[in-house]
């Protein structure tokens, strides 16, 4: 049995020197001090096992935010077992809490934000999460496959407008395989599932209705690459495919529970790059990508600057848009061991 202790201090700060001029809205210099302080201690039990905890703090200081000073505490624990060299396994859980050291009302009011509401990252926040993770591998037929679930649950209770509370689940999985001829496989698939709740005022004072998200989506993708193509070219080919659909649902007090339209959004990307090595020094690279992207957003179609009564807006659309791009680079070794400490163009 061993036993392992890590202690981690880090200090940063963002020291905005701006001028401040007085035009219709004031620039503002943004700025921060940052301390980190991370403990972490393993227990190994035996070949198998191995227990870990840590204690995480962290302190922010900020200027002209609606909150000065804020810090988050989290505390975990972990258990690993990798019974063989072709397996691993690991379960992680904790919690989190943000504390506010105050929430400047007069400064939010300032910016024409109702007194009640707080954003939800200078919000308090308790947060519980856990995650299970494997990864397995048979090196006899030259393949590994890894998953991992992980979920997190947030809380917001000191808020009385803005984000009350989100959900958040992750499960994703990825494949590889290795193949003759210096060639290889991989696959990934990944579901992230995100069910919030917000309250609001239609009449800038006291919380008068109250919205649902329900947010899906859906990744996958794969790839093949190949060394020693003729020689001296590589080839990559990757590509994904992505897809988001989001519902809301609206309840107040003075209607009945309403649904609005579906958000659905859409992308494709395809990248291929061949390399060609011209010695242990030179390297060429042409790189072809394409990408396709739609959206459908009730908010934004067909709302031009003046359709809506009393709403002069931009008139902008969603997102739609198809892109080719084609690239030639070279990379050259200073080393001369092949290596990519080089500059490239």
């Amino acid at each position: 049995m061993r036993a392992r202790v890590k202690l981690a201090y880090r200090y940063d700060e963002r020291d905005n020197k701006t001028p401040v001029e007085q035009w219709n809205q004031t620039n503002t210099p943004y700025s921060f001090e940052r301390t980190r302080l991370r403990l972490r201690g393993d227990l190994e039990v035996n070949d198998a096992f191995r227990l870990a905890a840590g204690y995480d703090y962290t302190e922010l200081d900020r200027d002209f935010q609606e909150v000065a000073e804020q810090d988050e505490t989290t505390g975990w624990g972990q258990l690993s077992w990798r019974p063989n060299a072709n397996f691993d396994l690991r379960a992680k859980a904790g919690t989190a809490r943000r504390d506010v050291d105050r929430y400047d009302t007069g400064l939010a009011s300032s910016l024409g934000q109702n007194p009640l509401m707080r954003k939800y990252h200078l919000a308090y926040r308790y947060r519980e999460f856990a995650e299970v993770s494997a990864a397995a591998s048979w090196p006899e037929r030259s393949f590994s496959l890894s998953g991992s679930v992980r979920f997190a649950d947030d809380n917001y209770t000191r808020s009385r407008l803005g984000l009350l509370s989100s959900d958040d689940l992750r499960v994703a999985a990825d494949f590889n395989w290795t193949l003759p001829n210096m060639s290889s496989l991989y696959a990934m698939v990944a579901l992230d599932e995100i069910d919030s709740e917000q309250a609001g005022s239609e009449l800038f004072q006291a919380p008068d209705w109250r919205a649902t998200h329900a947010d899906e989506f859906v990744t996958f993708g794969g790839g093949y690459r190949v060394q020693g193509l003729l020689e001296r070219f590589d080839l990559e080919v990757d590509y994904t495919h992505g897809k988001g659909r989001s519902l809301i649902t609206i309840a107040s007090a003075s209607r009945s529970a309403s649904l609005f339209p579906d958000l659905e959004s859409t992308l494709d990307s395809l990248r291929l790059r061949l390399r060609y090595r011209a010695s242990e020094r030179l390297e060429g690279y042409l790189d072809f990508r394409y990408e396709r992207f739609d959206a459908d957003d009730w908010a934004l179609q067909g709302v031009e600057p003046v359709t809506v009564p009393n709403l002069l807006s931009l008139g902008a659309d969603p997102y739609d848009y198809e892109v080719f791009l084609i690239g030639v680079g070279f990379s050259y070794s200073f080393s001369g061991d092949g290596q990519d400490d080089s500059g490239s163009n």
